[in-house]
């Protein structure tokens, strides 16, 4: 259990078991889900909603097939606002995934609901594997929880989208073979908003010191345009910028909160 609880906490994005959501009629590709969902506890109640979503955690959410993790919004519009998440590492998890237990249920609607103010309601997001960088595999042994995570959502246009797809691609491609140790990867909704939006997470446990590059003589831009071409890093960055939808992007830091996390 401890060798899952550990691994488990590490992932970022997404998921709540509160919103009884049921997979069990859905097709779907196989790969990692995560399902992430908001919630703002009332005025004057953040102690008392953190202790009875943490009890009902560790009470129900504590095993391979619905552990819960928690992190917190520490900026931006959504501060001190909390995302409750689960990951699911294969697509059998995911889609028998659909929580029956009354108990369950009756504890979180009896205890936490009357001290929540709001909850954005669930929205299922999709791993791009190959979009990733040092993201650990679930099914590999222990892994320590990152202590923060950046999280980065915008969503694209439909006449951008083949040129997001090839430029982030190719930045990818840069920080994989250049030795970047950024834990980073790309999601993309797939229910419950905007099919064309997207969410990079970048993981750390020192805010100073995020990532380091192997290669310490010359800069991303000098690198990618190696790889790319004279200016392309320019040129590039600029139909990126062009291809997502100005109004849509957030940028926020959250801080994990191992209270009302799986965990011993």
């Amino acid at each position: 259990m401890k060798k899952f609880l550990t691994l488990t906490l590490i992932f970022l994005l997404s998921s709540n078991v509160n919103a009884q959501f049921d997979a069990t009629n859905m097709t779907l590709s196989n790969g990692e889900r995560y399902i992430m969902n908001k919630w703002t506890p009332k005025d004057g109640m953040t102690y008392d909603f953190m202790e009875a979503a943490g009890k009902k955690t560790k009470m129900f959410n504590n095993s391979p097939e619905n552990a819960i993790v928690t992190y917190q919004v520490l900026n931006g519009p959504d501060t001190g606002q909390f995302l409750r998440i689960n990951l699911y590492a294969s697509m059998e998890n995911f889609v028998s995934y659909n929580s029956n237990s009354s108990d369950e249920r009756e504890y979180w609607e009896k205890n936490v609901v009357p001290l929540t103010q709001a909850n954005d309601g669930p929205t299922i997001w999709r791993r791009l594997s190959s979009l990733s960088n040092n993201w650990p595999d679930p099914n590999d042994g222990v892994i320590e929880p990152s202590k923060y995570m950046v999280v980065d959502t915008y969503t694209v246009s439909s006449q951008g989208y083949a040129d997001h797809r090839e430029i982030i691609g190719k930045i990818y491609s840069v920080i994989k073979e250049r030795g970047s140790s950024a834990k980073t990867s790309l999601f993309k909704v797939e229910s419950g908003g905007n099919t064309n939006t997207y969410m990079r997470v970048r993981m750390f446990d020192d805010p100073s010191e995020r990532a380091q590059w192997a290669d310490q003589e010359r800069t991303f831009e000098e690198i990618y345009n190696q790889k790319y071409g004279y200016r392309a890093f320019e040129k590039d960055s600029q139909a990126l910028n062009n291809s997502i939808m100005s109004w849509s992007k957030t940028s926020e830091i959250v801080m994990f909160v191992p209270s009302m996390s799986a965990g011993e």
